[in-house]
C-alpha cells in the first residue's frame, strides 16, 4: 500500500460520512459491489483516475481536494464558540495563531488514530451527569464529590498527580501550555471530530497552571454542554467556575490525602487520646494527653504538603482548613494566611531544600509527543507521505529530517 492510496482512503471515505451516505448508496451508485467500496476505504484496493472521477461528482468535491491535507476541511465549531465567549482573543493575533495551531494539531491527532486504527474508546474521558448547582454550597459539594469519584474511577488514591498534561492525554484530552491574557487561566474547546483541547496560561507559576488543568479538566467531564469555555479570574464566582474548583482543590489534593499527611508529621491529633481494652473480665481503659502546641500546623508544613501535592501554598492551607474536622482553627488560619502571603514559604521552601516553586513554564511532552509519535509511526507504516510528516512536524515545531530518522530506526533515510 502507499502513502498516497493510503491518504486517498482516509479522505474517500471523510467525504461519503461528510456527505451522509452510507457504503451500500455508494455502491448501488458506482454500481460496485459494498465490499469494493470497503477495500477501497482500507486502502486494500486502488482508486482509477475515472473512478475517483465518479466519487468525486457524487460527494461534490473536486478531485484535486481527495489529495489535500484533511485538517483544514474538518469542523471547527469549538473555536468559533470559543471566539464567540471571548472575542479578545480573536483580535488579538498572536493568541488566535495558537488556539487555531492545537485546534489544527488535534485534529491531525484524530486523523492519525484513524490511520493507525487506535480504538479511541481507551481515549474518552467519563462523563457525570449533574444538575447545574442550585448554590454556591451546592456547587462546592458536586466538584468535591465529582473529584472523589474521578480519582476512584483513575485509581489514583490518594498519590499525588504528576504531569497533569500526560495525566488528561491518556483520557484523549489534548492538554498543552501558551499565551493567554492575564486574565485568562485556560480554556477548553470541544471539538466534535478531534475531541476536548485544554490551554491553560503559560505565563502563570508552574502550580497555577497545574491547578487550571484541573480546573479545565472539570469542564470536560461535567459541562458538556458547553462546546467553547473560558476561565476568567473575574468570573471566579459564577457557579460553574465554583465548581470547578472546588474540583481542582479536591482532585489535586484529596481531603484524605490532607489527613495522612497531618499524621504523617504528627499532627492532626485531639487533645486527648483514649483507647479501652475489652475483654471477658471487664474493660482496661487508657489515656494520653497530647503536649500542649505539638499540633499546631506550621509554615513547613503548609510547605511539605504543597510541594509533596504540586500545589500552591494558598490552596494546601486552604485543603488543611476546610477539611471534617478542620486541621487549623480560625485564628491559626488567619496567622498562616498572613505568612504565605509574605516571602516565608520562599525562605521556608530554601532552608527545607525544595526547589524554587516559582518556575512559570510548564512544558509537559505529553500532547505533543503523543502528536509526534502517531506521525512517525504512521510514516514508518506509509500511511501518511513526506508532505503530511513536515505538516506534523511544522506544527510541532520539530525538525522533519529528524523524525524520518526516527521512522527509518534512527538511520540515516
Amino acid at each position: 500500500m502507499t502513502a498516497g492510496s493510503s491518504q486517498l482512503a482516509w479522505r474517500l471515505r471523510q467525504a461519503r460520512e461528510a456527505s451522509g451516505l452510507s457504503q451500500e448508496q455508494v455502491a448501488g451508485r458506482l454500481e460496485v459491489a459494498r465490499v469494493t467500496i470497503t477495500q477501497i476505504e482500507q486502502g486494500r484496493r486502488s482508486v482509477s483516475d475515472a473512478e475517483l472521477q465518479r466519487f468525486a461528482g457524487i460527494y461534490a468535491k473536486p478531485v484535486k481536494w481527495f489529495y489535500e491535507p484533511p485538517a483544514h476541511e474538518v469542523d471547527d465549531e469549538g473555536v468559533a464558540a470559543l471566539f464567540r465567549a471571548a472575542p479578545e482573543l480573536e483580535y488579538d493575533d498572536a493568541i488566535k495563531v495558537q488556539v487555531e495551531r492545537y485546534a489544527e494539531i488535534a485534529r491531525e491527532m484524530r486523523q492519525l488514530e484513524d490511520l493507525l486504527l487506535v480504538v479511541r474508546d481507551v481515549f474518552v474521558p467519563a462523563g457525570y451527569a449533574l444538575d447545574v448547582p442550585r448554590s454556591k454550597w451546592d456547587a462546592i459539594q458536586q466538584g468535591s464529590r465529582v473529584a472523589r469519584e474521578e480519582r476512584r474511577r483513575l485509581d489514583l488514591g490518594d498519590a499525588p498527580i504528576g504531569d497533569f498534561a500526560e495525566l488528561l492525554d491518556t483520557q484523549g484530552i489534548r492538554a498543552v501550555s501558551s499565551t493567554l491574557p492575564e486574565d485568562v487561566s485556560g480554556v477548553t474547546i470541544r471539538q466534535p471530530d478531534a475531541g476536548p483541547i485544554i490551554i491553560v496560561n503559560k505565563a502563570h507559576l508552574h502550580v497555577r497552571q497545574r491547578f487550571s488543568f484541573a480546573h479545565e479538566y472539570a469542564h470536560v467531564l461535567l459541562d458538556r454542554g458547553h462546546t467553547g469555555i473560558v476561565s476568567r479570574a473575574s468570573q471566579r464566582n459564577e457557579i460553574l467556575e465554583i465548581r470547578a474548583n472546588a474540583f481542582a482543590a479536591s482532585f489535586l489534593l484529596p481531603a484524605s490525602a490532607v489527613r495522612g499527611f497531618a499524621a504523617s508529621v504528627g499532627k492532626g491529633l485531639p487533645s486527648r487520646l483514649s483507647a479501652d481494652v475489652f475483654d471477658e473480665e471487664g474493660v482496661v481503659n487508657a489515656r494520653r494527653r497530647v503536649r500542649p502546641r505539638s499540633q499546631s500546623i506550621q509554615i513547613y508544613d503548609v510547605v511539605q504538603l504543597a510541594a509533596r501535592y504540586g500545589v500552591s501554598h494558598s490552596t494546601a492551607l486552604y485543603r488543611l482548613k476546610n477539611v471534617r474536622p478542620p486541621l487549623v482553627s480560625d485564628d491559626e488560619f488567619a496567622r498562616l494566611k498572613r505568612l504565605v502571603d509574605s516571602d516565608a514559604p520562599l525562605k521556608a521552601r530554601a532552608a527545607l531544600g525544595f526547589p524554587d516553586s516559582d518556575k512559570r513554564e510548564h512544558e509537559s511532552p505529553g500532547t505533543m509527543s503523543r502528536f509526534v509519535a502517531l506521525a512517525v509511526e504512521a510514516y514508518r507504516q506509509k500511511q501518511i507521505d513526506r508532505a503530511w510528516l513536515q505538516k506534523v512536524a511544522r506544527l510541532a515545531n520539530a525538525d522533519c529530517s529528524e523524525l524520518e530518522r526516527l521512522a527509518a530506526g534512527m538511520e540515516a533515510p
